[in-house]
């Protein structure tokens, strides 16, 4: 684990990307407080860090858990993967669009 301020990330972004693309997770500091993270991601676990991290997937996880608390009845975690890609899909390419 690395830590490093705002002021040495600039300049030396390519060293610390390297290291966490290396496995390191660099901690970055602002005034002495830990403010973000840089994690090593590698192409298969981009799916699932945009799920992980997505509100709306996030939401929909903690509605099917109530729901199977409360009623025992499951929600199809494939469906709701389906879903979220499609929105996400979606977002991009308007992102896309709306660029000059």
């Amino acid at each position: 684990m690395i830590f490093v301020n705002v002021r040495e990330l600039k300049a030396k972004a390519s060293e610390y990307l390297l290291a966490a693309e290396q496995g390191e997770n660099v901690i970055i500091l602002s005034r002495g407080k830990p403010r973000a993270t840089l994690l090593p991601l590698r192409g298969d676990d981009l799916e699932d860090f945009i799920l992980a991290h997505n509100p709306k997937f996030r939401r929909l996880i903690e509605k099917a858990a109530a729901d199977y608390q409360e009623k025992g009845e499951g929600t199809d975690l494939d469906q709701m993967i389906r879903e979220t890609r499609v929105e996400l899909e979606n977002k991009n390419r308007k992102a896309r669009r709306q660029k000059p």
